[in-house]
């Protein structure tokens, strides 16, 4: 008896080791494509209006991006439905062009004079059910430590804020094997 206890825990201890890396292997390739995915988003153009002297109006073209120094990392998880979290840090780039008469000038031009640099993260719940996208945050520059994150805004319009992330076990298949942007 004691011995087909022990046998009975030695295999449930294997299974679930066994699932244990099945998860986080998972999980690797999860992070692996969404560091490839944010890698190839193009930079965010935008195009704005404001207000100047004499009731007229200034166009001009603003960017951010595209993400740089990408970098994907999976963390244990104390949850059993997420046993693993990917946290997605990169890098961008805010850059301002010159002031124009007219929206289309504007928007021919190129927008060369930098702005600053912001570090940005998005972080994902990764588990059997696939993953689950929770936080995406800045690190503001006035920051004392990297333990200083705050909520940040998101942009329909920006790649690196709209990788779909789908909540069932079938997103890869899907997808042939790719996360993907929605096309909006």
């Amino acid at each position: 008896m004691k011995t087909q206890v022990a046998v009975a825990l030695l295999f449930l201890s294997q299974a679930l080791i066994a699932q244990s890396d099945d998860s986080f292997q998972k999980s690797k390739r999860s992070a692996h494509l969404l560091e490839q995915q944010i890698s190839s988003c193009a930079k965010r153009e935008v195009v704005a209006s404001f207000p100047r002297k004499r009731k007229t109006v200034a166009w001009i073209k603003s960017t951010w991006g595209p993400p740089k120094d990408v970098l994907a990392d999976i963390k244990k998880n104390d949850s059993l439905l997420y046993p693993y979290m990917i946290v997605v840090e990169f890098w961008l780039e805010m850059k301002d062009g010159s002031e124009f008469a007219t929206q289309e000038a504007a928007r021919a031009s190129d927008a060369s004079t930098f702005v600053g640099r912001a570090h940005y993260r998005n972080i994902y719940l990764s588990g059997d059910d696939g993953l689950r996208s929770v936080a995406n945050e800045i690190l503001p520059s006035s920051a004392q430590s990297t333990e200083d994150w705050e909520k940040r805004h998101t942009w329909d319009d920006a790649c690196w804020d709209n990788i779909k992330v789908d909540g069932t076990d079938k997103s890869e298949d899907r997808t042939n094997g790719h996360l993907s942007r929605d096309s909006k």
